[in-house]
Protein backbone atom coordinates (compact mmCIF):
# COMPACT_ATOMS: atom_id res chain seq x y z
CA UNK A 1 0.00 0.00 0.00
CA UNK A 2 0.82 3.23 -0.81
CA UNK A 3 1.69 6.20 2.24
CA UNK A 4 -1.08 9.01 2.64
CA UNK A 5 1.81 10.58 3.31
CA UNK A 6 3.54 10.37 -0.07
CA UNK A 7 0.03 10.49 -1.95
CA UNK A 8 -0.72 14.08 -0.05
CA UNK A 9 2.87 15.42 -0.93
CA UNK A 10 2.80 14.72 -5.03
CA UNK A 11 -0.93 15.74 -5.19
CA UNK A 12 0.41 19.33 -3.40
CA UNK A 13 3.23 19.46 -5.99
CA UNK A 14 1.55 18.64 -8.82
CA UNK A 15 -1.28 21.19 -7.98
CA UNK A 16 1.52 23.66 -7.36
CA UNK A 17 2.99 23.25 -10.69
CA UNK A 18 6.02 21.20 -10.06
CA UNK A 19 6.89 18.43 -12.59
CA UNK A 20 7.22 14.95 -12.62
CA UNK A 21 10.98 14.81 -12.44
CA UNK A 22 11.58 17.73 -9.49
CA UNK A 23 9.27 15.28 -7.51
CA UNK A 24 10.83 12.47 -8.10
CA UNK A 25 14.01 13.75 -7.31
CA UNK A 26 12.81 15.64 -4.02
CA UNK A 27 11.57 12.17 -2.78
CA UNK A 28 14.56 9.74 -3.98
CA UNK A 29 16.90 12.48 -2.22
CA UNK A 30 15.05 11.82 1.62
CA UNK A 31 15.28 8.42 0.60
CA UNK A 32 11.81 7.07 -0.45
CA UNK A 33 12.52 3.90 -2.77
CA UNK A 34 11.98 4.41 -6.72
CA UNK A 35 10.20 1.32 -7.65
CA UNK A 36 7.72 2.87 -4.72
CA UNK A 37 7.40 6.13 -6.17
CA UNK A 38 6.98 4.97 -9.77
CA UNK A 39 4.05 2.57 -8.63
CA UNK A 40 2.84 6.68 -6.42
CA UNK A 41 3.35 8.65 -9.23
CA UNK A 42 1.06 6.60 -11.41
CA UNK A 43 -1.03 5.81 -9.20
CA UNK A 44 -5.14 7.21 -9.61
CA UNK A 45 -5.12 8.65 -6.10
CA UNK A 46 -2.05 10.80 -6.80
CA UNK A 47 -3.04 11.33 -10.42
CA UNK A 48 -6.57 11.35 -11.20
CA UNK A 49 -7.16 10.44 -14.87
CA UNK A 50 -9.61 13.57 -14.95
CA UNK A 51 -6.18 15.76 -14.77
CA UNK A 52 -3.85 14.08 -16.98
CA UNK A 53 -3.95 15.66 -20.42
CA UNK A 54 -2.70 13.51 -23.30
CA UNK A 55 -0.74 15.63 -25.45
CA UNK A 56 -1.16 14.75 -28.65
CA UNK A 57 -4.66 14.35 -28.98
CA UNK A 58 -4.85 17.91 -27.52
CA UNK A 59 -3.11 18.96 -30.62
CA UNK A 60 0.01 20.57 -28.87
CA UNK A 61 2.23 17.85 -30.40
CA UNK A 62 0.41 16.79 -33.31
CA UNK A 63 2.11 17.13 -37.09
CA UNK A 64 1.07 19.81 -39.50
Amino acid sequence: MISQSLIDYIKKSREAGMGEYFIRQALINVGWDRDLLDVALDSEEAWPESKRVDFLSSGDLRDK
